[in-house]
């Protein structure tokens, strides 16, 4: 018998307490998180694992402010 991993990677959502909505953490919003790094000359942490008061906030300032998807 042969078996073969889930074909859909496992997304989650992501709150936002700041602008009060939610991302769908995909490989896009990754690379969106990963740019905003690079840009502040910031070491790569996982998000997950920011202090959600000091660099989380920061990352959803940064990121409304280069965000396509929202008006």
């Amino acid at each position: 018998m042969i078996t073969s991993g889930c074909a859909h990677p496992h997304y989650y959502r992501v709150y936002d307490p700041y602008y009060s909505d939610y991302h769908v953490w995909t490989p896009d919003e990754d690379a969106y998180y990963r740019q905003g790094l690079n840009e502040r000359h910031y070491e790569y942490r996982e998000f997950s694992k920011l202090n959600p008061d000091e660099r989380q906030r920061d990352y959803w300032n940064w990121r409304h402010h280069h965000d396509q998807d929202h008006g």
